[in-house]
């Protein structure tokens, strides 16, 4: 995953990263990384729905239990949920401003 996810650029969409996230955050990778190849696209938002980041963010509050990771556990969710509601925003304005062009 680590070659996937430093490629440049990136294959995977964001569509698709979001369906691997959890995968992704159990394989270890240190903070940094998350931040830079994982969160910072996340919080960009591109391509997908806010609907679809806020319900993979659900998903992702149900269902993961980062016991275990490198790191800090608490500043791992602190941050990903900032890379989500981030993007929930980002995703939002897009569309928002796509809707008003409309004529």
């Amino acid at each position: 995953w680590r070659g996937i996810l430093t490629m440049e650029p990136c294959e995977l969409s964001l569509a698709e990263l979001l369906d691997q996230v959890g995968a992704i955050l159990r394989m270890g990778f240190s903070q940094e990384f998350l931040d830079e190849y994982l969160l910072n696209r996340i919080a960009c938002g591109d391509g997908v729905s806010p609907e679809h980041l806020a319900r993979t963010l659900q998903e992702l509050r149900a269902s993961f239990d980062p016991t275990g990771m490198e790191g800090e556990e608490d500043e791992l969710l602190a941050a990903l949920e900032a890379a989500f509601l981030c993007g929930i925003d980002g995703a939002s304005e897009k569309n928002i401003s796509a809707i008003a062009d409309w004529e």
